[in-house]
């Protein structure tokens, strides 16, 4: 069979030569968007065989689906409700002090703790200052002693350049436990607080440095306003904790990752040495 393809002129010199011409049906095209065959192909994909000629379902025949709440990206861990203190704190003696910090259990940070980090009372008879530092770290838990590795050497130095050594000052951290995965929050350090007030009543020292925000918060909470101002604010002021003159300054840590901070640090030292 074949197929002729006439324009207009040639059909109309056929006809007036008697050729009669059958056209076949004109066939219509539709287009669609490229959108609208692109949604058409995907419903076809995924539509299976047996579903396409089945008998469309009424609403009460549709199965319900039931929406899961969606889980909690991590367990909720509810608050630890915080306990006693141990009794008759301030009546303690150093080394009862420090037994009776090893079994409290007075807050969160016991659940967990390898050992607390207490401090040892200065060995010079002529002990004057009390160094008050951050929360421990593993070092320190480690060594059972504040202010270890880089920046207890640090430490050391800023005490020499001011004629001091270690023996002639106490040191001690603002809480005395650390637990892996737990905070040291304003409720810990207020708990904790306890056993500072007592170390400073048996020592009766003539200084205290705050080194560091959590030495500050647990030093100052009811003395400024609340909350505690940041550390950068209560620089350059001398403050009173049980009666005696507290100077704030960076802890050595902070001084180790912001060296530039070590030349304020200094100014807070003098400022300590000259307030005795």
């Amino acid at each position: 069979m074949m197929t002729l393809e006439l324009d207009t002129r040639q059909r109309a010199m056929l006809q007036e030569m008697g050729v009669t011409v059958w056209l076949p049906e004109p066939e219509y095209i539709v287009e669609l968007p490229e959108i609208a065959i692109n949604k058409i192909a995907v419903q076809a994909i995924n539509t299976p065989a047996t579903a396409i000629n089945a008998p469309k379902k009424t609403v009460s025949e549709r199965p319900q689906v039931l929406l899961q709440p969606k889980p909690h990206a991590q367990p909720f861990k509810p608050a630890v409700a915080l306990q006693p203190m141990p009794a008759g704190l301030q009546e303690m003696d150093w080394l009862t002090l420090q037994q009776t910090a090893q079994s409290c259990q007075a807050c969160q940070l016991c659940t967990g703790r390898k050992d607390i980090v207490f401090g040892d009372q200065a060995t010079n008879q002529q002990s004057d200052w009390l160094i008050v530092g951050d929360p421990p770290t593993e070092s320190d838990e480690a060594a059972g002693a504040p202010f270890t590795g880089e920046a207890g050497v640090l430490l050391g130095n800023m005490l020499k350049a001011l004629g001091l050594n270690v023996s002639q000052v106490t040191l001690t951290p603002s809480v005395k436990c650390r637990t892996e995965g737990q905070s040291t929050g304003a409720q810990e350090l207020a708990q904790c607080e306890a056993f500072l007030r007592r170390q400073v009543a048996l020592m009766r020292p003539k200084m205290i440095l705050a080194m560091g925000r959590y030495a500050a918060q647990a030093l100052l909470a009811n003395t400024v306003s609340n909350p505690v101002p940041p550390l950068g604010q209560l620089r350059g002021a001398v403050y009173k904790y049980e009666g005696v003159p507290v100077v704030v300054t960076y802890s050595p840590a902070n001084l180790l990752r912001s060296p530039a901070d070590k030349a304020k640090a200094w100014a807070d030292l003098c400022l300590a040495k000259a307030s005795l």
